[in-house]
């Protein structure tokens, strides 16, 4: 079964916010679990290798939907914008992609 991979990063302000992001993330992943079509998901807190650049944490999950229809019902139900609007003066930004796998044997043809 091919399932439907979504990378999520929410960048947060600065490491003032890190335990109130850790309650989001725990938060969006806890109503998410209850949401029909959710398979699975893993988090990831993302470390700057370039010390000069300072404060902003970023938080970046990969979760795994059975098909588009049930990310698109997260993504846009009430629970989720809840959970989002509750936590919403500790992000800065927050984006969503699609993910796909790379396949070596893949070759394009004109």
């Amino acid at each position: 079964m091919k399932t439907f991979k979504i990378i999520s990063e929410k960048i947060i302000f600065n490491n003032f916010y890190s335990l109130k992001a850790i309650r989001y993330s725990n938060a969006l992943t806890e109503c998410a679990h209850k949401s029909p079509g959710f398979i699975s998901s893993t988090s990831y807190f993302s470390e700057k290798v370039d010390s000069s650049q300072k404060d902003n944490i970023k938080i970046i999950t990969i979760s795994d939907w059975e098909n588009k229809d049930s990310w698109d019902k997260w993504i846009n139900s009430p629970e989720r914008r809840r959970i989002s609007k509750e936590f919403q003066n500790i992000k800065k930004k927050e984006k969503f992609n699609r993910l796909f796998t790379k396949n070596v044997n893949d070759i394009f043809l004109m």
